[in-house]
């Protein structure tokens, strides 16, 4: 078995707590993971689960005009991958507290997500408070503004954001206005929406609640696996891609739920996840189709993950992603 499909990660210890605002201590993300080596005095520590804060910004949640709705699907997809979602803060959309929250939370926990905000406008509000509270002014992204223009013209959009059109037109392309010195992620090759990450551990999601659960659930499962690699984790995971369609799977796993159960497994299903652009190993045969549905496995007991990953290879016909 390939060490690069089975990884080592960490467990979470439970679901996540929803809150408000409220006052914590302020770690650096160096030091969460360092002092339990100092405090060990050079002997071989336990190792720590990966850990996650959540900024959900949106004036409406606030006044009880409507249902924050990302904040529960982030919390559950952590959840299943292992990861342990801290702290949720929803905000206003007023930029110091924007900052204030994600500043706080970028030197406690490994991830830091942002999403939320009503319009496209609160998109620049999210991105320049980013931006000042790290210093850094805001740029452009030809890249996202192109990609922009493609997909809005396969939608029939003749005037989409544009640089260099009508004062309308300019006015739309703010919408890709991000802190200087980001880095992009495309996770979904059917949405222009990229995931913006800054400052190494602050990944801002767009704000609409059902473009962020596409995101999540192409863009979720790569990073934690990125990160696992990067620290000592406790337990396993295993990552089973299928070309059957989403109701076999979902009928499978659920006979088998009870199984997992008492196995101490945590399931994940991603009905259309897309391997990256630059993976070209997993295409529908016969087609250059790339949307499959994946299962994630999470687990202390190496044997137990690898025996359910096995299991559910022969029963589907899968293969390793």
């Amino acid at each position: 078995m390939s060490l690069c499909r089975l990884i080592r990660c960490s467990l979470g210890t439970g679901p996540a707590t929803i809150t408000t605002i409220v006052a914590d201590r302020t770690r650096t993300r160096v030091s969460r993971r360092s002092l339990s080596s100092a405090r060990s005095g050079g002997r071989a520590k336990k190792p720590v689960p990966l850990t996650a804060g959540l900024c959900a910004i949106g004036d409406i949640f606030l006044l009880g005009k409507a249902q924050e709705e990302n904040s529960r699907y982030f919390a559950k997809r952590c959840y299943e991958l292992g990861v342990e979602m801290k702290k949720i803060e929803i905000v206003p959309e007023v930029s110091k507290d924007i900052a204030t929250s994600v500043v706080n939370m970028s030197k406690q926990y490994d991830v830091v997500f942002t999403c939320g905000g009503t319009n496209d406008s609160d998109s620049n509000i999210i991105y320049g408070a980013v931006a000042k509270a790290f210093g850094k002014q805001l740029e452009y992204s030809t890249q996202t503004l192109e990609r922009m223009k493609v997909k809005l013209r396969e939608k029939g959009i003749v005037h989409p954001p544009d640089l260099h059109g009508s004062s309308e037109q300019v006015k739309k392309a703010q919408i890709a206005l991000f802190p200087k010195g980001h880095t992009l992620k495309f996770p979904c090759s059917e949405i222009w929406n990229p995931v913006v990450c800054v400052e190494g551990n602050i990944h801002l999601f767009p704000q609409f609640p059902k473009l962020s659960e596409k995101l999540v659930d192409a863009y979720l499962p790569e990073l934690v696996r990125e990160l696992s690699r990067k620290h000592d984790q406790p337990f396993t995971r295993a990552f089973v891609g299928t070309w059957a369609r989403e109701a076999v799977v979902v009928r499978d796993l659920q006979l088998r739920q009870k199984l997992y159960t008492q196995r101490k497994i945590r399931v994940g299903l991603y009905p259309n996840w897309m391997p990256s652009n630059k993976d070209t190993t997993h295409l529908k045969p016969g087609t250059t189709e790339r949307s499959m549905v994946m299962v994630t496995f999470t687990g202390e007991d190496e044997k137990v993950v690898i025996k359910s990953k096995d299991e559910l290879l022969e029963k589907l016909n899968g293969f390793l992603v």
